[in-house]
């Protein structure tokens, strides 16, 4: 199972370089909270084959800067402000049509040695006939 394969993941891996990076030296408390929070909802739906990862709604479009602006607690307009400002550092990809993507998500989600070690793993064994009325408290 590739990386953009896994299921969505409701979490993204923050490292301290987000907050050191020269890049993000000049960027604001709300840019660097609201890039956070699109990382994850990138991390949740938008996984892509080219280690990309695009914010995308439920129904797996571009989100809205208001749907964005509800999930990170903000307001539309300090959503537009950050993520100008993440584009304009090359945190954050405008595609078009209202479509962002972090072009290098997955470098930071999954390291090599990670990736290598998911892969020697192989699929997990889940059998197929687990009848469906089984407890869901059995541990």
């Amino acid at each position: 199972m590739a990386w953009h394969d896994k299921r969505d993941l409701p979490w993204c891996k923050i490292h301290d370089r987000w907050f050191s990076s020269p890049s993000h030296t000049d960027l604001d408390d709300t840019t660097l909270l609201v890039g956070i929070r699109m990382m994850q909802l990138s991390n949740r739906r938008g996984r892509q084959a080219d280690g990309s990862g695009h914010v995308l709604n439920g129904a797996g479009g571009p989100m809205s800067i208001e749907a964005i602006a509800r999930e990170a607690h903000s307001r539309p307009d300090r959503v537009r402000k950050a993520v100008r400002a993440l584009v304009e550092v090359g945190t954050l990809r405008d595609l078009g049509d209202g479509l962002y993507s972090f072009p290098n998500v997955q470098a930071w989600q999954e390291s090599p040695d990670a990736a290598r070690k998911r892969e020697s793993r192989g699929p997990a064994d889940i059998p197929a006939d687990i009848p469906a009325d089984i407890p869901a408290d059995i541990p």
